[in-house]
């Protein structure tokens, strides 16, 4: 089980229909992004991960794309009206994070013209694991 299963639901004892439908978005989202951005989830203390890098690659980027896509589609179902109030501002911060996202894969694609992103990937990888106190 992930840490981010381990979490307790974001809007315990909540009235308003699309809030637990949110929740499960959201978290979904959040074990996509680790999957995605290995290095972060280490360094976030999400060990899942910690033998993958990052796949920088136009096909990674295009499939991640498409997948952002299907997120902001689900985000978007959800009526404003059916939301309690910290749900419809969680509902805009992911939005913005997943519009976010989808910018530097659809458009910016900075894995294509940085070289030094595979070389900051390993780098930061690496001091993140030996860096941090976790392993027995």
């Amino acid at each position: 089980m992930s840490p981010i299963d381990k979490h307790p639901p974001s809007y315990p004892g909540s009235t308003y229909p699309a809030d637990a439908a949110l929740d499960g978005l959201a978290r979904a989202y959040a074990q996509d992004l680790m999957r995605c951005h290995p290095v972060m989830a280490t360094f976030m203390g999400i060990h899942d991960h910690d033998r993958r890098l990052p796949h920088a690659t136009p096909e990674a980027a295009d499939e991640r794309a498409r997948e952002l896509c299907e997120v902001l589609s689900e985000l978007d179902s959800l009526k404003a009206q059916e939301l309690g109030p910290d749900a419809a501002l969680d509902r805009q911060l992911l939005e913005c994070m997943v519009r976010a996202e989808r910018l530097e894969w659809q458009e910016i694609r900075s894995f294509e013209r940085d070289p030094r992103g595979v070389n900051d990937s390993i780098s930061w990888g690496l001091l993140t694991l030996i860096q941090r106190n976790f392993a027995p």
